[in-house]
């Protein structure tokens, strides 16, 4: 991932190096291939890098502020569904639980698919409350972002659907059509680099 960033920061590319060779205080990528996975987490990362300058450590950052943001979405949801104080307490079981402490304290990226299945999830809810056009597309837009976390994300995309045709209205397409037409073509870069990768890592 660290390695597809780099290459997100240096070369404003979609590549996993492969052969690189560091010349003149500059990396030359020599041989690259399609990374095995979506492009979300490396996406973020590399702006890190580009703030900051590239380093390794910038990965914690960025799953450090994925963290936060977790947390206070599981807070949106306590308030939802109980209190306030409910969201506090499933935030604090969150925290305690050792394999997310392991993941979050890491450079991985099933905290951030974590993060926006929970989004997901709250638009979701928001949308069947009250089906506008805006939370409608504020849905599509986070399961896309979603489905370039994890491969597995994708499946989100159709239960979403059934959702969106149960509320369907013409009229919340009918401002913006073009934005509901793009949306599933926007999953092609996943098909796409799901078929062109070499191999896919779990």
């Amino acid at each position: 991932l660290l390695n597809v960033s780099q290459a997100f920061y240096l070369n404003k590319e979609f590549d996993h190096p492969i052969e690189v060779d560091y010349y003149y205080e500059t990396f030359h990528f020599i041989s690259s291939s399609v990374p095995h996975r979506p492009g979300l987490w490396p996406f973020l990362s590399s702006l890190l890098h580009t703030i900051f300058g590239f380093n390794v450590n910038n990965a914690f950052i960025l799953n450090f502020l994925v963290g936060f943001a977790t947390f206070y979405v599981l807070i949106l949801w306590g308030k939802i569904l109980i209190s306030r104080v409910f969201g506090y307490f499933a935030a604090t079981i969150l925290a305690s639980i050792p394999v997310y402490a392991l993941n979050v304290t890491s450079g991985g990226f099933d905290p951030i698919n974590l993060l926006f299945l929970l989004i997901s999830g709250l638009l979701l809810y928001n949308y069947l409350q009250d089906s506008t056009a805006l939370n409608l597309e504020l849905l599509l837009i986070s399961v896309l972002l979603g489905a370039q976390c994890r491969y597995e994300s994708v499946i989100l995309f159709f239960l979403v659907c059934i959702a969106v045709l149960w509320k369907y209205r013409p009229s919340l397409v009918e401002h913006k059509p073009f934005v509901f037409i793009t949306i599933p073509f926007l999953y092609l870069p996943v098909l796409w680099q799901r078929i062109l990768s070499p191999e896919i890592v779990n």
